[in-house]
């Protein structure tokens, strides 16, 4: 079992840092697990599999971010969504967030 899960984790595309990091859909909600590829959302709210929405993500030392987002899966406190069609500069900004978080981790 053990093995399975690490398996799992080296076949990520994309690093990613847990979060939470304030987020807009709709109104407020939270947004964990973010990298490159996408994110979880955390709200009472859920969409369906394949809806195109706008999300908000307040990134650290980097600020507001507008990404358009395709839920993928639904859990009991969010949904998990993988980014369309980002930008550079969303893309950019994304990476030196997760490199930093990444960075503080170690310590």
């Amino acid at each position: 079992m053990a093995q399975e899960l690490e398996g799992s984790r080296t076949r990520r595309r994309y690093e990613r840092v847990t979060g939470p990091f304030d987020g807009l859909l709709d109104g407020p909600v939270l947004v964990y697990d973010l990298n490159l590829g996408g994110c979880f959302v955390n709200t009472p709210h859920h969409l369906p599999g394949g809806t195109m929405s706008v999300l908000r993500v307040n990134l650290p030392a980097e600020g507001w971010i507008a990404v358009t987002a395709e839920t993928l899966y639904s859990l009991q406190h969010g949904f998990a969504v993988r980014f369309v069609d980002l930008d550079d500069e969303s893309s950019l900004r994304i990476t030196r967030t997760v490199e930093a978080l990444k960075d503080q981790r170690r310590f």
